[in-house]
């Protein structure tokens, strides 16, 4: 099986899943890597730079640039396709769009929709349907 890394996962394993303490966990997927078994998207790596500044992780993305290709033309029809769609609209933040602020998750789920890839993320649930209520 192959996988799709979003930003979030990344980062948490950077945070929680020191190379030093999980040798093993890290050999796996740095031959997963290589293998392109695991990728992620040229936006999460946007989100890294503009973002989180794990400082292993930054590292890390700078000697794996392969693991974050640019989206195929395919991928990038199908992000529009997605934007064009009021709902989905909705769920990025308004001040991201149109800035100079990145943004992962359209360009995850388009990877995902055209290779047998399965997303990992550890993204949480957001509740933005009832903002201010108690």
């Amino acid at each position: 099986m192959n996988y799709v890394f979003d930003t979030s996962i990344l980062i948490v394993m950077f945070k929680h899943y020191y190379k030093d303490c999980f040798p093993s966990l890290w050999k796996k997927i740095e031959e997963c890597v290589n293998q392109e078994r695991i990728i992620s998207v040229r936006e999460a790596g946007k989100e890294i730079d503009k973002y989180h500044a794990v400082d292993d992780l930054t590292k890390w993305k700078l000697s794996n640039p392969s693991f974050f290709p640019p989206p195929t033309e395919k991928e990038t029809k199908f992000i529009t396709e997605i934007f064009s769609i009021r709902h989905f609209q909705m769920l990025v933040d308004k001040k991201k769009i149109g800035g100079n602020y990145p943004i992962a998750d359209p360009f995850v789920i388009a990877k995902a929709k055209f290779y047998p890839i399965t997303v990992f993320s550890s993204e949480e649930k957001r509740n933005c349907c009832n903002k201010g209520v108690a």
